[in-house]
């Protein structure tokens, strides 16, 4: 679950057989290994004097490190960093009622400290967290209200209340309270809007949660800094992570005991490990319900390298940036500057192997793919990269019939790279990672950086709205791409069921699913509502999207694809499915009973019926299936028990249709390794 707090590449690994599975990250920090870049800039109050005293946090959200400055009489403060995630500023007055954030993205900080920034002030927003335990109010709870780059503490008071300021435009990201006798709870807003201005929480009971640490060997890894995040059996995550009772050293046992957890059994957690030195290979959650969470890690090593820049290039600073794949499909991002004669060091871990690059607004190389260290105490493979002038490219997003600017959408840029190797199992794997970064627009709709030569993949993300375009970058001639969505704000659309070229009343629990498939991601869920005249409406933020309507009281359902100028469209309603058959292991034939198969609309989690179980003999069987729509069988994971996954899961029934004898055949994870 470690996630930036921008948005990052999509990355996918081919494993064994090209079988893709999607390669899981691990954020990390390597601020000692990179040259630290100096940071110059004044803080001005909103009338423009200068904001003696100012207070600036410059945020790592990989390593859990803050650096502070306090800005002098004249409003002015420097700070030294790599920033190797960015500029991230969190600018405070000294009493905290006037406050900025400001973001610079990684590749272009080098040229953004070039000169002296400024910084201006707002009236500050204030949040109010209350907080209770058993219907009553909580004093001396802790509490942390995070945005994007703020974050703010307090502790309540008598009456539970604890009041926080954040900036005016600063999404609310997570709220977390915690108590060390009551326990903790909180919610997470990532990935919505953010704008609350209260929030309530009841603190859940506490019970004890084990978090333990071991090595390649199965022995424990004792001395290591952890935070942890938990997900109870019923709500989303609580992002504890950010709470200083979360970070904790293991012991000798290399564990970690966390009294405050909630005493519900836990559905996840999520553990960072705090430390350069090492990275996470996986994580075991089969015994998380039960009170315990065995975390496997890796030791990284150092290692140097140069990119060859023409002659006379200064490249104080430039980023090196790209994807690593490791054991049990769980990888590591590498992040680096390079010194000025474009020599570089980083961690690696060993058995790694990596698609590497640089991204500068003004520089751009080749690739570099490989396999850094082979194994524990091996040498490294020499590192060289050659560096190139990067193609300037203009980004101009709008809405609307008179292409009004959007700001703030971020654009995700990345050039694709292979890389083949042998893993520590003497397996033959292939891997395909991304190098590149993100850019944000301004309040004209614009951005700006630099590519290198070859297929870019762009991704814009603007509140509901996400698109793909990929771009062919031949030379250093400049490059435009534009954005563009025609209409302002979310479609509605509304679709009217019909029988027999009637229209059509669906019974009172009739279901309604849209989606959007998206490619290379899972397809995004819509809200679609059932009218009281029966009339399906959904509001979305696409070109197309398929909607669904499912009538099983009635053994009906109606089927639609929605295309850019729809506004309205018609369901046709036809006669249901049935589909039965076995569920086998692909390697012998052997049934798979006792197995938990869904039914799911085609690159989606959406349900079309109910789960079903497998009995002695493999057997399932569905009825009531929509027509005329792709759907996908599904095998649901369970704990302690091995993980299946189906193939060939494009399954669509004429109306009516009555199929039977199907023989799924389910691939074992292990085997596809």
């Amino acid at each position: 679950m470690t996630t930036r707090r921008h948005a990052l590449p999509a990355v996918f690994a081919i494993v064994s057989q090209a079988v893709w599975a999607v390669a899981q990250t691990q954020a990390f920090g390597q601020a000692a290994f990179s040259p630290e870049l100096t940071l110059k800039a004044t803080v001005l109050l909103p009338d423009g004097s200068p904001a003696a005293g100012a207070i600036v946090r410059s945020s790592d959200h990989y390593e859990d490190s803050v650096r502070t400055a306090t800005a002098d009489a004249s409003g002015q403060f420097e700070l030294h960093d790599p920033f190797l995630y960015g500029i991230q500023l969190y600018v405070l007055s000294a009493d905290q009622r006037h406050q900025a954030v400001h973001w610079v993205a990684e590749e272009a900080v080098r040229l953004a400290v070039a000169e002296p920034l400024t910084i201006r002030l707002e009236r500050a927003r204030p949040h109010l967290v209350i907080v209770t335990a058993g219907g009553e109010p909580v004093e001396g709870a802790q509490v942390c209200v995070s945005g994007h780059v703020a974050q703010q503490k307090a502790v309540t008071r008598d009456d539970g209340t604890a009041i926080v300021w954040l900036p005016a435009g600063e999404p609310v990201q997570s709220v977390v309270a915690w108590h060390p006798r009551l326990g903790v709870n909180g919610i997470d807003e990532r990935g919505r809007a953010g704008s609350r201005t209260k929030t309530a929480l009841s603190l859940l009971p506490p019970g004890p949660h084990v978090v333990r640490l071991v090595d390649g060997q199965g022995r424990p890894a004792a001395g290591r800094t952890i935070t942890a995040s938990i997900r109870p059996a019923k709500g989303g995550w609580i992002l504890t992570k950010d709470l200083n009772a979360a970070r904790a050293v293991t012991d000798q046992n290399g564990e970690v005991r966390y009294d405050w957890f909630p005493a519900e059994r836990d559905k996840g957690v999520d553990v960072d490990l705090l430390e350069r030195e090492w990275k996470i290979d996986k994580t075991d959650r089969d015994q998380t319900p039960d009170g315990l969470t065995t975390v496997h890690v890796r030791r990284r090593y150092p290692v140097e390298g140069r990119v060859e820049f023409p002659p006379g290039v200064d490249a104080e600073g430039v980023l090196l940036t790209g994807f690593s794949f490791g054991p049990e499909h769980r990888g590591d991002i590498p992040q680096t500057r390079t010194r000025k004669d474009g020599s570089f060091r980083m961690y690696a871990p060993a058995a790694h192997a990596y698609v590497l690059g640089v991204y500068d607004l003004q520089w751009t190389s080749n690739i570099w793919s490989g396999v850094m260290i082979a194994r524990d105490g091996a040498p490294q493979t020499k590192l060289r990269l050659r560096g190139e002038r990067a193609t300037p490219v203009k980004f101009k997003v709008t809405r609307g019939p008179t292409k009004q600017p959007i700001a703030d959408a971020w654009l995700d840029l990345s050039r694709e790279g292979t890389v083949e190797w042998t893993d520590e199992k003497g397996e033959a794997r292939t891997g395909i990672g991304r190098v590149g970064g993100w850019v944000r627009t301004d309040e004209n709709g614009l951005a700006s950086t630099g590519l290198g030569r070859g297929e870019v993949e762009i991704r814009i993300s603007s509140g509901d709205w996400s698109e793909t375009k990929t771009i062919h970058v031949l030379s250093e001639e400049p490059v435009q791409v534009d954005f563009h969505r025609d209409w302002i704000g979310r479609r509605v659309l509304t679709a009217r069921p019909t029988a027999d070229a009637k229209p059509y009343v669906s019974s009172p629990d009739a279901v309604a699913l849209a989606w959007t498939k998206r490619a290379g991601f899972i397809a995004k869920a819509h809200k679609a509502v059932v009218t009281n005249d029966g009339s399906v409406r959904v509001e979305f933020d696409e070109y197309e999207m398929s909607l669904l309507l499912i009538d099983r009281q009635r053994e009906l359902s109606g089927y639609a694809e929605v295309r850019a100028k729809d506004s309205e469209v018609d369901l046709p309603m036809r006669a249901n499915a049935s589909y039965s058959g076995t569920l086998v292991d692909k390697r012998d034939g052997s049934p798979l009973a006792d197995r938990t198969v869904r039914m799911l609309t085609e690159s989606s989690f959406l349900d079309v019926a109910e789960p079903q179980q497998t009995d002695a003999t493999g057997r399932f069987e569905f009825m009531n299936l929509p027509a005329g729509v792709k759907l996908r069988l599904s095998i649901e994971e369970e704990r302690g028990r091995p993980r299946y996954l189906l193939f060939d899961d494009d399954r669509r029934f004429e109306p009516g249709e009555q199929r039977t004898g199907d023989v799924a055949k389910a691939s074992l994870m292990d085997r596809l390794r």
